[in-house]
């Protein structure tokens, strides 16, 4: 058996012309490179109690759009911070 954990990562803002007006304030630009820098401590939590002889592969991904997802893993877990993600 062999699990993808799969980390979305990265700063999503819906509207673009808002995203460029945030990131002319150098502490949004900061605070975002800090949430785009977190590690997903729920699915590292996982994998450390998943037990030794299940194959694993922890990925982060920053871009949703052109993203590869292991095809060959019996079960994917993924996660994202709400904050983080477009509707």
């Amino acid at each position: 058996m062999r699990i993808g954990f799969l980390a979305i990562t990265g700063l999503r803002v819906a509207n673009e012309e808002l995203l460029d007006f945030a990131m002319k304030f150098q502490a949004l630009s900061l605070r975002a490179t800090q949430i785009a820098s977190l590690p997903s401590l729920g699915l590292l939590t996982l994998a450390g109690m998943t037990p030794k002889h299940i194959e694993q592969e922890y990925l982060e991904i920053a871009d949703t759009e052109n993203c590869q997802i292991p095809l060959d893993c019996d079960v994917v877990a993924f996660t994202a911070l709400a904050a983080t993600e477009k509707k």
